[in-house]
């Protein structure tokens, strides 16, 4: 009989609870029945080193933090609003992966201070919280209405984020499993926005500003997809107003009624020909026709019917999962030329320059951004884009 390894039941649930999986998922992926895992989670008897090496893999943890004895003070992961009633997909090892490794650099920062402090905007009662939030954010509208293309719009949107202390990361995931998560501040490190790289650039730019919407409207993070059910959440639920704080400060209501676009739209009866003017007015904003769309039926200038039924053909195709690969076997290029995108030159340089001058280890900033040993040179000379 091989040996079995004395573990705390308290730890095996808090890891399997912080990888959202049920007895039955952690059952499915580990190949071992739910009933030993429900034993051992209760203490009744305990795993070999192989089974626990199982659900360390299935978990994404080290085996070594299975074997603690006690569970870590870790903050539990973010609420998940991917669906109005629930009944979500679990998430795949690569998105918990990137949750760990958001954690990670949070505490990093926490001791490193590379980003200007959390400035967070304060939304009051009876306050507009869109002009509150494009003012922190610095966005004029002339500024916007002059980006060339909806990267460059990300890239200003980025920025502007990070300008008010907001990490903002992005990862390619497998198709269709969420848009975007948030964290509220934690460890002495900032809050931080992530984004799904694999989704459409506009789609990106309003998951940006959603996820905003937790950190200011709720003081808290979430795990969502806003827009694979749209308008199907609640109208005061906080799905439903993230998404409305992110159109309102990505197309401000004045700018929009003036266009003689926002009157033809909704009397115009050939859906092909909406959907055509609604993509003229994206492009002047940088952002989808599903977001004017959206904003057309909040400022009351179509009927609920209407919006219903041309709202399916402005939706983008849910594209079928792939297989979880990572950046190199999947483009072929090197994770150090793909880390500008992913963290943001902002961070890049800052983690670089405390290298630089003795701040923190380089071992810890390569573990952090999983990079290897040799990669901190190429990254010097490698040229900033966000």
């Amino acid at each position: 009989m091989r040996e079995q390894i004395p573990v705390a039941p308290d730890v095996l649930v808090w890891a399997r609870q912080s990888a959202l999986a049920s007895l039955a998922d952690a059952s499915e992926r580990t190949g071992q029945p739910e009933e030993a895992i429900r034993d051992w989670e209760a203490g009744r008897s305990q795993p070999t080193y192989g089974q626990l090496e199982r659900l360390a893999d299935e978990y994404g943890v080290s085996v070594n933090v299975l074997l603690l004895p006690a569970r870590p003070q870790v903050p539990a992961p973010p609420p998940d609003f991917r669906a109005p009633g629930g009944g979500h997909d679990r998430l795949s090892r690569t998105a918990r992966r990137e949750l760990r490794r958001a954690r990670q650099l949070q505490v990093l920062l926490g001791e490193v201070h590379v980003l200007p402090p959390p400035a967070l905007p304060t939304v009051g009662p009876g306050v507009q919280a869109a002009t509150v939030v494009r003012a922190a954010l610095g966005i004029k509208l002339d500024d916007q209405l002059r980006w060339k293309s909806a990267d460059a719009a990300f890239a200003a949107w980025r920025l502007a984020l990070g300008r008010i202390g907001v990490l903002v990361l992005q990862h390619r995931l497998p198709d269709a499993e969420l848009q975007g998560l948030s964290l509220p501040a934690a460890n002495g490190g900032p809050p931080v926005i992530f984004v799904n790289q694999g989704d459409w650039i506009n789609a990106r730019i309003f998951t940006l500003l959603h996820e905003l919407g937790h950190l200011v409207l709720a003081h808290d993070g979430g795990i969502c997809d806003p827009w694979r059910f749209g308008p199907r959440f609640s109208s005061g639920s906080l799905e439903a107003r993230c998404n409305r704080l992110a159109g309102a400060v990505l197309v401000p209501a004045d700018d929009l009624r003036a266009r003689p676009e926002v009157h033809e739209i909704p009397a115009e009866r050939d859906d092909d020909e909406a959907v055509r003017l609604l993509g003229v007015l994206g492009s002047r904003y940088r952002v989808s026709g599903q977001v004017i769309w959206y904003r057309i039926r909040e400022l009351g200038l179509v009927s609920d019917d209407r919006f219903s039924a041309l709202w399916p053909k402005l939706r983008h195709p849910v594209r079928k999962k792939r297989p979880e690969l990572d950046d190199e076997e999947r483009s072929g290029i090197p994770r150090w030329k793909l880390a500008s995108s992913r963290y943001g030159g902002v961070l890049l340089d800052g983690l670089l320059s405390a290298v630089d001058r003795g701040a923190v280890e380089p071992t810890r900033v390569l573990r952090a951004l999983s990079l290897g040993t040799g990669d901190l040179a190429r990254l010097h000379g490698e040229p900033r884009y966000e």
